[in-house]
């Protein structure tokens, strides 16, 4: 009887949405006084059954049903213990003497299991022979822990959680009349969401109790299971990519930039005067959709995984170096590492100096046109311009008839450098005074190429 009144007094701790089942332990223990007839197993001497065996239909198939509640319990536990995610599954699965619809007991039920006249096991030990004092699980899930879940000690008959990964027994029950609704299983917040680590805690389930999350590189899976025979939800999430794509192989001209993504990219690109700071990655990609000041190219495409990509660039001097800059973005949002190229620029294009100037002697061989132009006064003289880097082009004067120039002085270039113009006039135009100049000094090469009239144009044609 004192072991009686203390577990009354004890499970005023513990109080499951029943706020009278203190007092119901109390009365039971009163009512042990009263009479000891009534069997419930192996009671204490001078205890009263509060599960006695009148109180249970056995129906011969390892079945009974309580009475009371219409519960049919099986009698035995299962064959081994498992974790919670594994007791709800194992007991969706059963078909035990032929019925599909076993469920894990709530902690009520699961509680009101327990014959307050016994311990070790707390149990009718008539009714549920073979009971060990094993703690066993209730599909009830903890309202404040989430990975936890109820459960009862048959050592003693005191209900506690543990960790829903706990290994513990496993006792099956069916219909009746239930203490809680069941309750379907629902997918929370987190399903669907890519992850870069498996998903946990609340997230997992709206309603219900989460299984086990597994995963692969193809992401993440896991079921929320119904409550009291409520039906389970699949629930998934992707796998998040982290890893930017890499950039290789970059060349550039002034007309195409080619780089290669090691994995399926939108490619963005922007070329920059020489000099210019270096911008961000982030900056490369923005500067490539919108432009900026001092960026003097741009462009965007799609890249194909390890395959070199192309882009077409217009706009860009041919004979002048600039700073590329290109980057990759992935599906993922992930932004590659800012990749640099500067664009080489042909030879005939590049800047040079003059290396010699000389007066052509005409006389001997005038085209028609050349000699027709000389008698009429529009030129006076030619001279040949020689660069270090081996172009060349000509020089040449108008004719002074009279004090009246006839013409204006201009510079002609043979070049291979498509960008470069073929002619240059003199400027301002040429007067008597400034053709008379020149030719005053036409064998001293030194005082030509500082002419204020003649050395811009021989520098022109090596420019």
């Amino acid at each position: 009887m004192t072991n009686c009144l203390l577990r009354a007094i004890n499970s005023i701790g513990f109080v499951v949405g029943n706020s009278g089942a203190p007092l119901v332990y109390l009365l039971t223990c009163i009512g042990a006084i009263a009479s000891a007839s009534v069997l419930a197993g192996t009671c204490q001497q001078n205890l009263v059954a509060s599960n006695p065996d009148s109180a249970y239909l056995v129906h011969g198939d390892g079945t009974v049903t309580d009475a009371r509640t219409g519960l049919m319990w099986k009698q035995t536990s299962e064959s081994s213990a498992m974790t919670w995610a594994a007791a709800l599954s194992a007991a969706e699965a059963s078909t035990f003497a032929n019925y599909g619809d076993w469920r894990l007991p709530n902690i009520k039920e699961l509680r009101g299991l327990v014959e307050e006249c016994r311990f070790s096991p707390s149990i009718n030990d008539t009714i549920f022979p073979s009971t060990s004092n094993s703690s066993t699980w209730s599909a009830s899930p903890h309202v404040v822990y989430g990975d936890r879940a109820w459960l009862v000690l048959f050592n003693d008959g005191n209900a506690s959680y543990d960790s829903r990964t706990a290994v513990k027994a496993v006792r099956l029950v069916r219909g009746g009349q239930s203490f809680g609704g069941f309750v379907n299983g629902q997918c929370g917040s987190a399903n669907g969401v890519a992850s870069v680590s498996a998903p946990s805690g609340p997230a997992l389930c709206t309603s219900g109790s989460a299984g086990a999350v597994t995963g692969s590189s193809g992401g993440w899976a896991w079921t929320c299971l119904g409550v009291n025979g409520g039906t389970p939800a699949t629930c998934s999430a992707p796998l998040l990519d982290v890893t930017p794509p890499v950039l290789s192989a970059i060349s550039v001209t002034t007309s195409t930039l080619t780089a290669t993504s090691n994995e399926a990219a939108t490619g963005y690109w922007i070329a920059l005067a020489t000099g210019t700071a270096a911008p961000t990655a982030a900056q490369v990609k923005t500067y490539a959709i919108n432009g900026a000041a001092g960026v003097l190219a741009r462009g965007t495409g799609a890249m194909t995984a390890n395959t070199p990509k192309t882009f077409t660039v217009t706009g860009l001097n041919a004979n002048t170096v600039y700073d590329f800059y290109i980057v990759a973005e992935d599906a993922a949002g992930n932004l590659s590492l800012r990749g640099s190229a500067r664009n080489a620029v042909d030879a005939a294009c590049t800047s040079s100096t003059v290396a010699t100037v000389q007066l052509v002697d005409l006389s001997n061989k005038m085209t028609e046109d050349f000699a027709r132009a000389f008698a009429d006064g529009v030129l006076r003289s030619t001279f040949n311009v020689t660069c270090a880097n081996g172009r060349f082009g000509v020089v040449r004067l108008p004719n002074v008839v009279n004090g009246v120039v006839g013409g204006n002085a201009y510079a002609l270039v043979q070049s291979s450098c498509a960008t470069k113009s073929v002619q240059k006039n003199a400027q301002p135009m040429v007067t008597a005074a400034t053709v008379s100049g020149v030719w005053a000094i036409r064998t001293n090469q030194t005082a030509m190429l500082v002419d204020a009239m003649f050395g811009p144009l021989a520098r022109w044609v090596c420019d």
